[in-house]
């Protein structure tokens, strides 16, 4: 869901402010090369995952330089192979913007805390989650600007093999290469809980895992380990304004989680159409 929530962020210079609550939505489409999280190529399932994420926000102006947010969202993933990994959230945020001085290369920053409730196709994946984020935005000239956003999330799900705490930080990099086209490049770090699956018997995975359960989410026994890792990745995106309130973006997205001995590679190729309405 992050992403997503995200993209109305990233996407903001290329539409007009939208205020009194006008919705904004994104329909995704990604395909995962490796949906499992797991080590070995047998363990291994690509999948595709579809979503639509609606956000309706109102900003409302403190003063010259200060303004807050108060903003409703929801949305639901859903994967067509394996339904159990369907998702869909639903909750509210508050944010803070300052910036420093006037005019459009002024730096700005954002604080946004933001909770949700969550279900799921598998009762034990639901639950409630909590993030805070801060964000720093600099826009160099016409064409430039910089983005460094650190983000903290967790997820109280009702089994505690499906507990989520993660750290994330994001550096990102836009071009605007003509009125209406943009090149994004991204790179991140996450520190925090991942789920990764394989067949038993594993107990070298075992030892270094918090929590496990044994599963069918992928048609085939497996075993998910909750284990604390850590993934680098970077990501690249291109987005289309297709009119004043319509965008199109594709984007690539390769990453590597670790932890002690185990190591797993992920690629994701998305497509999404972001509205304002």
């Amino acid at each position: 869901m992050k992403r997503l929530l995200l993209s109305a962020f990233f996407l903001a210079p290329l539409f007009a402010r939208a205020d009194a609550w006008e919705p904004n939505a994104t329909f995704n489409t990604t395909w995962h090369d490796n949906a499992s999280n797991a080590e070995l190529s047998s363990d291994r399932e690509s999948a595709l995952e579809t979503s639509l994420n609606v956000i309706l926000s109102n900003r409302y102006t403190v003063s010259s330089r200060d303004s807050a947010e108060i903003g409703f969202h929801g949305q639901v993933e859903w994967w067509p192979r394996f339904g159990g990994l369907s998702m869909f959230y639903g909750g509210g945020s508050v944010e803070w913007n300052h910036k420093f001085g006037l005019g459009a290369q002024a730096p700005e920053v954002f604080v946004e805390l933001s909770a949700d409730w969550v279900g799921g196709d598998e009762p034990g994946r639901g639950g409630s989650r909590g993030a805070a984020v801060f964000k720093f935005r600099k826009r160099f000239n016409e064409r430039w600007r910089l983005a460094l956003v650190q983000e903290f999330s967790e997820l109280y799900a009702k089994e505690a093999v499906f507990d989520s705490y993660g750290a994330l930080t994001t550096l990102q990099v836009d071009r605007d290469i003509s009125e209406g086209v943009r090149l994004t490049g991204e790179l991140f770090y996450r520190n925090g809980d991942v789920l990764s699956y394989a067949t038993p018997p594993r107990p070298d995975i075992a030892a270094i895992a918090s929590e496990r359960k044994a599963v069918d989410t992928f048609d085939r026994p497996f075993i998910a380990y909750s284990l604390r890792g850590t993934t680098w990745g970077a990501r690249v995106s291109y987005a289309l304004a297709l009119t004043k309130d319509t965008a199109l973006v594709g984007s690539y997205e390769i990453s590597r989680t670790e932890k002690d001995f185990l190591s797993y590679r992920n690629q994701l190729v998305s497509v999404s159409l972001v509205r304002q309405f």
